[in-house]
């Protein structure tokens, strides 16, 4: 579904393209200008159609590289933080609530193509680091003879990426993206009960290599300055 929809959504803005006369598109071509606008601001639109994704800011610095080519610098960051009020069974114990929170960060440099007065191919790599924790809430049983009130599933990653994307630029100031591509990624958890008095007790969990292709890793609506 993400990628037929990817599909549809550059076929649309191809034909668009296409269909305009050729003094819009030596207009277009004037306004497509990154010596202009080589600053940009995106915002990932994947939660309007996926609801459970986190919001996410994106940059990008435009600019030109060792022997003429057309380079990108990146940073990224993703955060989420959602509170559920329902019960949950959290390794055997029983919690009244629960909130996730989430952040990462990623930084790279990508390589661009210009296709036509409109399109932009690109790919590159990122490096990203990310922290997550899940914090339950108010659970009545005793752990090491003591009374516990919550606890925590906590992680941390660090990951290396590579992306391709394919640009649309509806003017010199907007511009539409979606990217796909791999990710490999270091994880580390650990889980800590807490009570009145504390840190009742904290067990590591396991080290974990993630590789992972995802299909539709960005879909960006993007402001140029």
């Amino acid at each position: 579904m993400k990628n037929n929809f990817i599909i549809f959504a550059l076929c649309l803005f191809t034909s668009f393209s296409y269909g305009q006369s050729d003094e819009d598109s030596e207009e277009s071509s004037k306004r497509f200008n990154y010596l202009e606008t080589k600053h940009e601001l995106g915002v990932d639109i994947r939660p309007l159609f996926e609801g459970s994704s986190p919001s996410s800011l994106f940059y990008r610095k435009n600019y030109i590289g060792r022997e003429g080519k057309t380079m990108g610098f990146r940073l990224g960051a993703t955060f989420m933080n959602t509170f559920n009020n329902s019960d949950i069974e959290f390794q055997g114990n029983s919690f009244e609530n629960y909130r996730t929170s989430s952040f990462a960060l990623s930084i790279g440099l990508e390589r661009q193509k210009f296709i036509s007065d409109k399109f932009i191919a690109y790919g590159g790599m990122d490096v990203s680091g990310a922290l997550n924790q899940i914090r339950y809430n108010r659970q009545s049983g005793t752990i090491s003879g003591s009374n516990s009130t919550s606890a925590s599933e906590n992680a941390f990653g660090i990951g290396l990426g590579n992306f391709w994307g394919m640009k649309y630029h509806f003017n010199s100031r907007l511009s539409f993206s979606a990217e796909t591509g791999f990710d490999l990624f270091y994880l580390s958890s650990s889980v800590k009960y807490s009570g009145n008095v504390g840190t009742i007790s904290s067990e590591k969990g396991p080290v974990l290599w993630d590789f992972n292709y995802i299909p539709l890793k960005a879909l960006r609506i993007s402001y140029h300055f």
